[in-house]
């Protein structure tokens, strides 16, 4: 698991300003969004061939329980609200990038989402269910703590000097993690995780990557609030009682399972 951080935090790294700027001789948000977006789809292949390699094809393939993916439809409605509809409603928040940038800016979005649940859904969260299998509560728990990896990775944003914007970053994306985790196991593929998180970084960077106003107003903080709360107790109770075997069959795991396990100790 170590190597897959390791090449996770290699490509949150990436200097995505210093390679437009060396291609296109300027670093603007066109260059910035084409920029990011061509490195995530880049590196997503690559992780995929590695979750192959792992094993783990089965969560890139349509569940025969695809129906599980219902079981996210709760989640999305937090994917959504994360966007500033409101704001956007009454005028208070604007989008005043041309046609051309919010394009780019959706697939950006989409390329993001997609990088990100590959690496944590698709690899990190099996290795911890492979690690944790016979114990206790143990799909809970892999969620847990796949999601507490996520949210850790995001410690690599204090390279910026915002200590409190990046601890709260942290926290959120663990509940975020938690979320497209549990999606994942019940759907027994990444996709639905995939849309999830698409969907809530294009709503959460809209305007302060493509336009001007504000984010947050006290209705979106409190509907936020409320929505949070009562996913996480319907994420908890639903993963907490789960029958883990029955998950741990339907993803699939590769008979070298075990060799998975043994050779991270």
């Amino acid at each position: 698991m170590l190597i897959v951080l390791l090449l996770a935090a290699g490509i949150f790294l990436f200097p995505v300003e210093d390679m437009m700027r060396l291609f296109t001789g300027r670093y603007g948000l066109t260059e910035e969004l084409a920029g990011t977006m061509a490195v995530r789809y880049l590196f997503a292949a690559v992780i995929v061939k590695l979750a192959y390699d792992f094993g783990f094809e089965r969560l890139y393939l349509w569940s025969p329980f695809g129906k599980g993916a219902l079981y996210a439809l709760p989640f999305l409605l937090v994917a959504i609200n994360n966007a500033p509809i409101i704001g956007l409603a009454t005028g208070n928040a604007s989008v005043t990038a041309g046609a051309g940038d919010i394009v780019l800016y959706l697939f950006m979005s989409l390329s993001v989402g997609l990088l990100e649940e590959l690496i944590f859904r698709g690899i990190v969260l099996p290795l911890c269910m492979i690690r944790l299998k016979g114990k206790k509560h143990a799909l809970f728990w892999s969620v847990a703590l796949s999601s507490a990896i996520f949210g850790g990775m995001h410690l690599i944003n204090l390279l910026s000097g915002n200590v409190g914007g990046v601890l709260l970053q942290v926290g959120y994306s663990f509940l975020i993690g938690g979320m497209c985790a549990a999606a994942t196991v019940k759907a027994g593929c990444v996709y639905p995780a995939i849309v999830l998180h698409a969907v809530y970084n294009a709503g959460g960077l809209l305007i302060g990557t493509l336009g001007t106003g504000t984010q947050w107003d006290v209705v979106t903080v409190v509907v936020s609030a409320v929505l949070g709360v009562a996913v996480f107790v319907y994420a908890f109770f639903t993963l907490w009682k789960e029958d883990g075997a029955q998950l741990y069959e339907k993803i699939g795991f590769p008979p070298e399972a075990e060799t998975i396990n043994n050779r991270d100790n």
